[in-house]
């Protein structure tokens, strides 16, 4: 028997929609002992308000992945910026951070208590997936993030991303690498 998903999509994908021509980073901060919430809220309060006045790199999400999901403690944050040339200046702004952005470094030094490493991946959404803005100008109540990793073609990948379009309102991102 064929599994179903309870999951109906909210609504077809827009035809009116501009094309989304953000890039992404996507965090994922292994975390050490009981200190995820407080790595979530320190995201939360001080970091993003002060990336998003400072840099204009804006907060997507922050969440804590759970033992049932993936590898566990772990926060995943979202960051979006506008297009390429955003994402030059936030990063030339910010690092080296010492130099740049002190408040940051005092962040990063701070969060040491709670994170143990992490790293980054660079997205870029397929085309018709919704921006932040969009996002919360449209009220959206449900969208997904599939990040995935590629070993097909970028033709391949394209071709996947306009196959889901026509029945699924989700955000399909793909590694800078495969655009």
């Amino acid at each position: 028997m064929a599994r179903t998903s309870t999951l109906a999509p909210v609504r077809q994908a827009r035809e009116d929609r501009p094309v989304n021509d953000c890039v992404y980073i996507h965090e994922c901060i292994p975390i050490e002992g009981g200190g995820r919430g407080k790595m979530i809220e320190m995201i939360r309060s001080r970091w993003a308000p002060h990336v998003e006045r400072v840099h204009g790199v804006r907060l997507v999400g922050v969440w804590a992945e759970v033992g049932s999901t993936a590898a566990w403690p772990q926060v995943r944050v979202q960051w979006e910026m506008d297009d390429w040339d955003h994402f030059a200046r936030a990063q030339a702004g910010q690092y080296p951070m010492e130099e740049r952005d002190v408040f940051v470094a005092e962040l990063w030094n701070q969060a040491l208590e709670y994170r143990r490493g992490g790293h980054s991946s660079l997205l870029r959404p397929a085309p018709f997936s919704p921006d932040r803005a969009t996002i919360e100008a449209e009220r959206t109540l449900f969208s997904s993030s599939t990040a995935i990793s590629p070993t097909k073609s970028p033709a391949s990948l394209r071709a996947f991303s306009l196959r889901v379009r026509p029945s699924w309102y989700m955000t399909l991102q793909l590694p800078v690498s495969m655009m």
